[in-house]
């Protein structure tokens, strides 16, 4: 997952460094959202934790075979992801009406209304199967049920 962000910050700063300069620096400005947002990223590291606990000590294991479908629609979860943030030169974690703002009606929108927490949701839910933890999948579901409050 580092690698695939790494790779996708260094493309976006050719690319597009105004979104890649926005989407870093995106502070949450309203305080009723923060506790959320500081138990979301909790949760989050936590989930990785737990993965990683659950692999030395074999709590509980997912069948092996199990981890390379996971890892594809991982893969292609962070393809999309790509290709929204392609299409949608506008997003933002905050709503906020920006110059020259345009109504987007290609790409996945045509789909999905907010293909961004969609394709953040699989990828929630693809992670812990790719590190082989359900106890850490049960965090991550719970994660991505916070999420889309």
């Amino acid at each position: 997952m580092l690698v695939i962000m790494f790779f996708k910050n260094i493309i976006m700063t050719f690319k597009n460094p105004e979104l890649l300069k926005k989407l870093l620096n995106a502070k949450e400005q309203q305080t009723e959202h923060k506790p959320t947002i500081k138990l979301i990223g909790l949760m989050f590291a936590d989930g990785f934790i737990i993965a990683g606990l659950n692999f030395r000590f074999r709590w509980i294991t997912p069948p092996q075979w199990l981890s390379w479908p996971a890892s594809a629609v991982f893969l292609l979860a962070y393809l999309f992801y790509a290709e929204v943030l392609r299409e949608n030169t506008y997003l933002s974690r905050t709503v906020e009406m920006q110059e020259n703002q345009k109504v987007i009606y290609t790409c996945l929108v045509r789909i999905v209304r907010h293909p961004m927490y969609s394709v953040t949701l699989i990828l929630f839910l693809s992670m812990p199967l790719v590190l082989g933890s359900v106890v850490s999948f049960v965090i991550f579901l719970r994660t991505s049920l916070l999420y889309t409050q």
